[in-house]
């Protein structure tokens, strides 16, 4: 038992040392300051839905408040097999929104991947260069297009723009452990970039050159994996053409999504995430995520004893402690430069390793559900 106290001591203490290193590249990534800008880009907008008539109000909203040119933006809605009213409510905001250019295709699944290959449909008929991708659950800030466009001129060797999605306020009793987990991304995502060696991203909120996509020949050496056509896609981006990958820290460009509600929902989701990271090329990210599931392992697993009475309390209660603390610091960096809410992970930071170790199994043996299909992780 003393050598098992002991070894989650080390893990502890090497996952402290890891926050340590990561919230200090992460606070390296400057706040973008916009400028005049000289010319407006124009703006490929592309949107795979299936079944989200409960939340494209939402972004279609969004973006009839959006404050650029709506004649230099394009968007492409892709329907990826929807079965309720997700169409018509698109179809019907079309007519009422007069401005925009909007285009219905349906997907065409082919294979595992099917975000990838609707994406891949749509640039087929995208008219402009620079492609935004955004999900049917997201709202985009009214200055979305204006800051990006700011950022391209300002940055004229970018090929790839990622920026921060975060979850709006809810009730539901899973809110604050997605939003906790989504800060402690995000500002693993802004050590990455700030390295100049990205791995991770979000869909939701990024935007690429249609050419540049083409010449590492898109999602080809991904189509095995579910999803992943963001971190995919940056990390060849970044290995074909390093230092073109970009990220916006502005609290202006934060794109906003709604928390799941439904536990099966979000375990699948969990599930999805895990697996994608075991076809990650870089070892250093493979080796940084089995600390990270050590740690919460061995949190677990000293909890159960001291419950089944092998060991007082003390011990156990400030390891989790030293925990929880340092994903507070690694939290603080996003929350600071305003990119989401402020707020501590009192009781999520008490959840998360159970729900991060109870997944493990299906991670390494299982499948996952996403979008009403099965895939094996």
């Amino acid at each position: 038992m003393e050598i098992g106290f002991g070894l989650v001591k080390i893990l502890v203490g090497a996952y402290a040392l890891l926050v340590i290193i990561l919230t200090g590249k992460a606070k390296q990534l400057a706040p973008f300051t916009a400028t005049e800008t000289r010319s407006q880009r124009a703006f490929s907008v592309v949107i795979v839905y299936r079944d989200e008539a409960h939340n494209l109000p939402a972004l279609l909203a969004s973006l009839s408040h959006i404050q650029y040119p709506k004649n230099l933006i394009e968007l492409l809605f892709i329907n990826d097999g929807s079965t309720d009213q997700s169409a018509d409510i698109i179809h019907k905001w079309r007519l009422q929104e007069h401005l925009f250019d909007v285009t219905l295709m349906d997907a065409v699944r082919m294979g595992q991947s099917p975000k990838k290959e609707a994406i891949t449909r749509a640039l087929t008929v995208a008219r402009f260069d620079w492609v935004v991708t955004t999900d049917a659950d997201c709202s985009l800030p009214p200055r979305f297009f204006d800051l990006l466009n700011n950022y391209l001129e300002q940055q004229p060797n970018a090929r790839l723009v990622a920026g921060p999605v975060g979850y709006r306020a809810d009730e539901n009793p899973f809110a604050d452990l997605q939003h906790h987990q989504n800060a402690a991304l995000l500002a693993v995502t802004m050590a990455g970039f700030a390295d100049e060696n990205p791995w991770l991203g979000q869909g939701g909120n990024l935007c690429f050159s249609k050419n540049s996509f083409h010449e590492i020949n898109g999602y080809q050496k991904h189509l095995d994996c579910a999803s992943g056509d963001d971190v995919f896609l940056i990390q060849e981006m970044h290995a074909q053409f390093p230092g073109s990958c970009h990220y916006v820290v502005h609290p202006g460009y934060v794109v906003q999504t709604a928390p799941l509600s439904d536990i099966y929902d979000f375990l699948n989701q969990q599930i999805r995430w895990a697996s994608k990271s075991k076809k990650y090329p870089s070892a250093k990210i493979k080796w940084m995520g089995l600390l990270v599931a050590a740690v919460n392992m061995g949190l677990v697993a000293i909890m159960l004893a001291w419950w089944l009475g092998y060991t007082t309390g003390f011990i156990v209660l400030a390891l989790w402690a030293v925990k929880i603390m340092f994903d507070s610091l690694l939290m603080w960096v996003p929350m600071r430069r305003k990119l989401i809410r402020s707020s501590i992970p009192w009781f999520s930071g008490w959840l998360y390793p159970w729900m991060a170790t109870a997944i493990i199994p299906a991670v390494l043996w299982g499948t996952f559900t996403w979008k009403g299909s099965s895939y094996q992780s």
